[in-house]
């Protein structure tokens, strides 16, 4: 008896490894390319949020030429997504974008002060900034490429799928909760990659 119990843990213990190693993609966004690492490619955007009632403050620094156009997308989170599993990025928001907004980056890298409108305190978002070089006036487009070829291994590169078209973007997120909740007024939160 004892020895069958020693194999069934030994069998478990080596089943385990090869059934992490599986996993499922729902969209066609790999962040699990190879990209080359060239310190002047290499893109840094340190933004923060400031949350108000109604209102999202956003203001931060990059390393982006100044003119560089950065997006900012508001999607809501659906009503039945719990407070940790938003906190966590354990769920996506709907593909439904509620606000946008863009904002340039100014001298010396700083990114121009934006306000964002939340339409409703009461749901929780994830705000994203975007910088796509698809966007971007042909002098940047000439640094970076025009689909972003040229952009070096960064925090928070992605490649997207654009009608079978690669495309390289930076993204970062937040979450941002319900105004009662904790980090849902007055908080001032960092932009994030969800690969760290």
């Amino acid at each position: 008896m004892l020895y069958r119990r020693l194999k069934l843990v030994i069998f478990i213990l080596c089943v385990i490894p090869l059934l992490n190693g599986c996993r499922v993609i729902w969209v066609e966004e790999s962040k699990d390319e190879d990209f080359d690492y060239n310190p002047d490619k290499e893109i840094t955007i340190d933004a923060k949020v400031q949350i108000y009632r109604n209102k999202l403050m956003i203001r931060g620094e990059s390393n982006l030429p100044e003119g560089a156009i950065l997006e900012f997308n508001l999607q809501p989170y659906q009503e039945e997504a719990t407070a940790f599993q938003v906190e966590t990025y354990a769920v996506e928001p709907e593909d439904k974008i509620s606000t946008s907004g863009t904002s340039k980056i100014g001298g010396g890298g700083s990114i121009e002060g934006t306000f964002v409108k939340r339409p409703d305190d009461t749901k929780r978002y994830r705000l994203e900034v975007v910088f796509d070089p698809r966007k971007q006036t042909e002098d940047i487009q000439q640094s970076y490429g025009p689909l972003g070829e040229s952009i070096a291994l960064s925090d928070g590169i992605i490649s997207l799928t654009d009608q079978s078209i690669k495309v390289t973007v930076i993204k970062k997120y937040v979450n941002l909760m319900k105004s009662e909740e904790p980090n849902g007024m007055m908080a001032n939160l960092d932009f994030t990659s969800l690969k760290k």
